[in-house]
């Protein structure tokens, strides 16, 4: 897996984060909008909530069942990663 582009964001004293505006833009989320966290073997992909449900209704999954089958592709993506 190629990494494309790094953006970091400051955690503040309250355990709060801005995503970087690229990041929203690439995720669709809007001010007020919400992102879900999805943790596999010590990594997270971050999801656009609104964007997931869209996907869900479309596919025929429920949201768990989509993020464990998201979690599983990171998964397979991140053993062929050699650093």
């Amino acid at each position: 897996m190629m990494i494309e582009e790094l953006e970091t964001a400051t955690v503040t004293s309250r355990g709060q984060i801005t995503l970087p505006a690229p990041v929203r833009r690439k995720l669709g989320v809007q001010t007020g909008g919400k992102v879900v966290f999805v943790e596999q073997d010590g990594h997270y992909i971050v999801e656009n909530v609104k964007m997931l449900q869209l996907r869900d209704k479309s596919s025929g999954f429920s949201t768990e069942e989509f993020l464990a089958f998201s979690a599983g592709q990171a998964a397979e993506m991140n053993e062929d990663d050699t650093w």
